[in-house]
């Protein structure tokens, strides 16, 4: 039995294993599920014989093949083959099966909760003395993530210092309609869609600083929740499968932006430094 099971295996045998493998997108939760793997193989190695034979059936049957060639299974006696012995091999490095999982899923954001702080002894530790739950210090975690960037009177909010929504002030509106309460800012809170561009706003939120932490709250939340309809992503795989430039912004957003800059400049050469219509900035002049 081999002493470590290969990376895009460990997935397939969790399952047939009865492990509770559930949706690994987490560096913590590779490794927990790679170490239930790994002490499943010792303690049971008829079951990983077994499993191994179904998750690989070339390497399987080629086995029971050799095994049958030699006598073994029936009452003959082993065949003088089984003398020989292959040509030793040199041990194999010890794999990276975190790192390997996370190439397979072809994620290019990771999303790292409690381990990007503390390692799993710390995290069990602070579960214990706390009465609570590993899933428990996800959140704090995340949160301690979040950031905001002023853009004018906007906020963008970052994750890992990479764009993930925005609060949008809207403060000039709730004045003109008299729903202003006292001096406070009111933002709108949207998250970015699949392009990488802010989508419809979903909550109007008073108030700077609460609007900041109801985004952290949202935004945390989010990204642990799976897509439920592939139609609609959820932050989280968004997240995980945009492309982001150094600056955090998603690339593609970048791009777009840059041609439209450079159109702009072109119409302000032209037009003498005012243009017609409103830029994405919601800025006329340039």
């Amino acid at each position: 039995m081999p002493a470590f099971l290969a990376a895009p295996l460990i997935l397939p045998f969790a399952q047939a294993a009865g492990l509770a493998a559930g949706t690994v997108a987490t560096v913590g939760g590779l490794e927990l599920l790679s170490k239930k793997v790994q002490s499943y193989m010792e303690s049971n190695p008829e079951n990983t014989q077994k499993i191994m034979t179904m998750i690989m059936p070339a390497q399987g049957i080629a086995s029971m093949l050799d095994n049958k060639k030699r006598g073994m299974g029936d009452n003959n006696p082993p065949s003088p083959m089984e003398k020989e012995k292959p040509p030793q091999q040199e041990p194999p490095k010890d794999p990276d099966i975190v790192s390997d999982l996370l190439t397979a899923s072809i994620i290019k954001n990771k999303i790292q909760t409690w381990e990007k702080y503390m390692s799993q002894d710390e995290a069990e530790k602070a579960v214990k003395e706390n009465n609570i739950t590993l899933k428990d210090l996800e959140i704090p975690a995340l949160k301690k993530q979040i950031t905001f960037r002023k853009n004018g009177n906007d906020f963008d909010i970052l994750f890992d210092r990479k764009v993930v929504g925005e609060l949008h002030d809207i403060t000039q509106l709730k004045q003109e309609d008299g729903s202003q309460k006292g001096n406070e800012r009111s933002y709108n809170l949207s998250l970015i869609n699949e392009d990488g561009y802010n989508g419809e706003a979903f909550d109007t939120l008073d108030g700077q600083a609460f609007a900041k932490d109801e985004a952290k709250d949202t935004v945390a939340r989010d990204l642990l929740k799976d897509t439920q309809e592939p139609r609609y992503p959820s932050l989280k795989d968004i997240f995980q499968n945009i492309e982001y430039n150094k600056k955090g912004i998603p690339k593609k957003v970048a791009e777009e932006s840059e041609i439209i800059r450079k159109q702009v400049e072109k119409n302000k050469k032209s037009m003498g430094g005012l243009i017609d219509k409103a830029l994405p900035s919601r800025s006329r002049d340039i």
